[in-house]
């Protein structure tokens, strides 16, 4: 997936700002229509949720392995994507779990290939 990362401060800052927002318990799923030809992903995690580096960095990892192994490979191409985490419960959810709730807040959002 890091082929398809939001890398530059003003790329995420796009989605965040104007585009439209699908909102779960644990996280928030922010994206817009963007011109390149394959879909772009960042994970946001604010030291609200944790002060510490070591587990914000384990929730991102958590987050862009299930969707590599899982959805990456179903998204519309043509999106950029922010994930916006509010809780380090996220942590605590099961692979399966987590991949259950991007699944469907991505197909909520209509990023999802239903193929």
């Amino acid at each position: 997936m890091s082929a398809n990362r939001l890398r530059s401060s003003n790329a995420v800052r796009r989605p965040l700002r104007y585009g439209k927002t699908v909102k779960r318990k644990l996280f928030t799923v922010k994206y817009i229509d963007s011109n390149n030809p394959k879909h772009r992903i960042a994970v946001v995690i604010s030291k609200k949720v944790s002060k510490k580096a070591v587990v914000r960095n384990k929730i991102k990892r958590k987050i862009t392995e299930a969707i590599r192994q899982n959805i990456a490979s179903k998204i519309v191409k043509g999106f950029d994507i922010a994930i916006i985490v509010h809780s380090k419960d996220l942590l605590n959810l099961s692979s399966l779990e987590l991949v259950v709730e991007l699944n469907s807040s991505f197909m909520q959002a209509g990023l999802v290939d239903d193929k």
